[in-house]
């Protein structure tokens, strides 16, 4: 339990503020403001312990794929 929360909680964060930024040019009908990954991130540098933040989101996101490549190495493809 403490594995998939370390590793979806921050990249989940991330995730969400990418999210949050395309309802909110959906909503003002300006693509422009929509923006992605180095947007959400941007946001994230800009808060007051905006490096620490960017720590943690690294930490989740670097774990996220140590769990993919784990699970893509473990898991059972072999058709019964």
């Amino acid at each position: 339990m403490l594995a998939r929360l370390t590793h979806d909680g921050p990249a989940g964060l991330v995730f969400m503020i990418v999210g949050l930024f395309l309802c909110i040019a959906a909503w003002r009908t300006d693509p422009s403001q929509a923006q992605g990954l180095g947007g959400a991130l941007s946001v994230l540098a800009a808060q007051p312990f905006g490096p620490w933040l960017l720590g943690v989101a690294a930490l989740g996101l670097i774990g996220y794929g140590r769990y993919g490549l784990i699970d893509a190495a473990l898991r059972d493809t072999s058709v019964e």
